[in-house]
């Protein structure tokens, strides 16, 4: 379901957020408080001298303190191409119009204050500009942001661009001081006010992209779950679908594209609204070749439901036999599939062009660095990841012949996922931190579209080259994931080399089943790593049952190791967790067959057709005394015809016993117990198949 959202685009379910500050007002509306006269004297000084504009620089020593500039901001860069008079003024002075204002911009009752701080002007984001409107007086104070962005017009059904402007004001005397301790939001700055913000809104259509475009007012009515206003012009009552756009995609915006809708928070809080502007962002992705990354999964989550499905019935029929609670180790057997996913994952990753790793890197690396939010799938990721960590270690712990509990590296991994900024940034350098700074904060502004020289531009999102992201970026960004690889290597290969000490010194198991087998003790245990080289073992056996030391969990990673196998004077005993290992189950109470091929066998009993060759091998019960269950290691076709899809739910497990070779010294089984052994299992054989019932042995 998930792949299928991203094939189609899919919006991310929480809304995030991103804010641009104004750190130095604060410092104004505290001084206000303190010293009104000194801020009415710094306006009429600024419009006596001929200037509209205020340019507010904060005292780098004194944490209350500021400067009043003419002319531009010092700081930063030496000149704005936003907030010049040139281009501020007759911008605003069109807003205010629109909202049928008296104010003249040009005169001598108020002035414009700009915070040469203001997070958008050290960005040089050119799709936004803050200002402040304050009348000589300083009876009202004014917010006025204006951000490009797009719309959806009711009267073409087109998107055009436009510039949307919010105008708060309240009274300068309604704010007041908070003690600290009543600032539990963090966005009052230790301000409040006792009335809320006055809101008007315009729109510009066309804007930024024709010069001297009017404005008009609008009201906006809501904001929608898509995360875009709902809007009426005045005037006209044309309805407005608005939002900002940012983000990246590869090749075409409707091929592989990943990006954010936002809108401007209007929460009514004069001291938010004047110090912060938060963004609300929800973010959007989409993926032409999803199909190829959710064929895999889909594929490899219905076998390993399946052998979850198997193991379920067996444990549920060996507790009705047994009374006691066992159920199989399924790690064991979806180990094979989890393989053959991440196999499957990484060539996804080649035919996708690791879009899914660049869209996880470019999040990640905004978010940590409180840039525009992209918005990933991490589960994804995560779920991906983890099962190339999987296989990495079982691979490893393999071929150094070692067991290890799947639980280790999964915790491992979610330690280093769960806190993947703090181990990059623990693990590289602080020299390379900078430039990763420097690298995304030049990936986040190429989202700005050039316009001219002068005017605004818009922010949306934009192409990614060959070459974009870098890397040594990518790389550098996935340091959470080498490094447990590397970790968990090192472990290994330092627990291999205290293993091979200890069984150089300590360890005799092959010498000591060497002397059982010479001194011709009757009963002796052997571990089943052990039974490939005793040549009392049947080869039948050894090529079913044992083909590899894979084949069984004894190496890699093992959730549960195998109990020593018995051995005794003309059989051997392999209990039902060793036949579940192999990858065997029982069916009907006396055909043992192998997991993978129960597909293939529902398939031709529900058709009662050989549309699969499936074989099996046979139980028998042979009389006692003692009397025991036996296994034919040697392999025959399976008697679908003698199923109904009813034996199809008759799976479960048990110990049986398995007769030793002659190869090993051992006297064969006399003809009169070979032929009791036969006669039992044709007469077990009769008897279940032809009443077809109570088949649990």
């Amino acid at each position: 379901m998930t792949m299928l959202q991203i094939l189609f685009g899919v919006d991310n379910t929480q809304v995030g957020t991103y804010q641009y500050d104004a750190p130095t007002i604060p410092r104004y509306l505290r001084m206000h408080m303190a010293d009104p006269t000194r801020q009415a004297n710094e306006i009429r000084s600024m419009l006596a001298s001929g200037s509209h504009i205020m340019y507010m620089e904060p005292d780098r020593e004194n944490a209350s303190e500021y400067t009043m500039l003419a002319g531009n901001c010092s700081t930063y860069q030496p000149s704005d191409r936003l907030y010049n008079e040139s281009h501020l003024l007759p911008v605003l002075q069109r807003v205010l119009q629109s909202l049928s204002s008296p104010i003249d911009l040009y005169g001598a009752t108020h002035a414009v204050l700009i915070d040469c701080d203001y997070t958008g002007r050290v960005f040089q984001d050119t799709s936004i500009f803050k200002a402040y409107l304050v009348d000589v007086n300083l009876v009202n104070m004014s917010s006025i942001v204006l951000q490009t962005m797009v719309a959806e017009r009711s009267s073409t059904h087109l998107q055009t661009h436009v510039g949307p402007a919010i105008v708060s004001t309240v009274p300068m005397k309604s704010f007041y001081e908070l003690p600290p301790i009543q600032d539990p939001v963090g966005f009052q700055f230790g301000l409040n006010a006792t009335s809320a913000s006055s809101y008007h809104t315009a729109v510009s259509f066309y804007f930024p992209y024709e010069n001297a475009t009017p404005f008009h007012e609008m009201h906006i009515t809501e904001t929608l779950p898509s995360n875009q206003w709902a809007a009426t012009v005045v005037g006209t009552n044309e309805s407005l679908v608005i939002n900002g756009y940012s983000g990246y995609y590869r090749n075409s915006n409707n091929d592989q594209v990943n990006y954010i809708r936002y809108v401007i928070a209007m929460s009514g809080n004069p001291v938010r609204d004047f110090v912060v502007d938060l963004f609300v962002s929800l973010g959007h992705t989409k993926d032409s070749w999803a199909w190829v990354q959710g064929l895999v999964i889909l594929t490899i989550s219905i076998r390993i439901a399946f052998t979850i499905l198997v193991a379920a019935v067996v444990s549920a029929r060996y507790f009705l036999a047994t009374q006691s609670i066992w159920f199989p180790d399924v790690f064991t057997t979806i180990k094979r599939y989890i393989r053959i996913r991440a196999f499957l994952f990484v060539v996804a990753l080649v035919i996708d062009r690791f879009w899914a790793l660049e869209e996880y890197v470019l999040t990640t690396t905004f978010v940590r660095y409180n840039l525009l939010p992209m918005f990933v799938l991490g589960a994804n990721v995560r779920s991906d990841f983890l099962t190339l960590f999987i296989v990495w270690t079982d691979l490893w712990a393999t071929a150094l012949h070692l067991s290890l509990p799947p639980f280790v590296p999964v915790a491992l991994y979610f330690v280093c996922f769960g806190y993947s900024n703090d181990v990059v940034q623990l693990v590289t350098s602080k020299a390379l931190e900078e430039d990763v700074l420097a690298y995304v904060t030049e990936l986040y502004t190429r989202n700005l579209v050039d316009f001219t020289e002068t005017g605004m531009n818009l922010w949306t999102y934009f192409a990614l080259d060959a070459a974009t992201p870098q890397q040594w970026f990518m790389l550098r960004e996935f340091t959470w994931f080498f490094a447990p690889c590397i970790g968990i290597v090192a472990v290994l290969l330092a627990w291999k080399g205290l293993s091979l000490v200890h069984q150089h010194c300590c360890d005799k198991r092959s010498r000591r089943v060497q002397i059982y087998q010479d001194a011709a003790v009757a009963t002796y245990t052997a571990s089943a790593m052990e039974l490939a080289s005793m040549p009392c073992i049947p080869e039948h056996f050894l090529d079913h049952f044992l083909p590899s030391e894979d084949g069984l969990p004894v190496a890699g990673l093992v959730t549960k190791r195998l109990q020593p196998i018995h051995m005794g004077p003309d059989s051997f005993q392999i209990d039902h967790e060793f036949l579940w290992g192999a990858g065997w189950v029982i069916l009907h109470g006396i055909y043992v067959v192998r997991q993978d091929d129960l597909p293939r066998i529902f398939t031709n009993v529900v058709f009662q057709a050989s549309i699969f060759k499936v074989h099996c091998c046979l139980l028998a019960t042979r009389p006692g005394p003692p009397c025991r269950v036996i296994l034919e290691p040697d392999l025959t076709t399976l008697p679908y015809w003698n199923l109904s899809w009813r034996n199809l739910s008759h799976l479960s497990l048990r110990s049986a016993s398995v007769l030793l070779s002659k190869k090993a010294g051992n006297e064969e089984p006399s003809s009169s117990t070979k032929g009791r052994f036969e006669s039992a299992k044709r007469r077990t054989l009769t008897q279940r198949l032809s009443t077809k019932k109570n088949m649990y042995a």
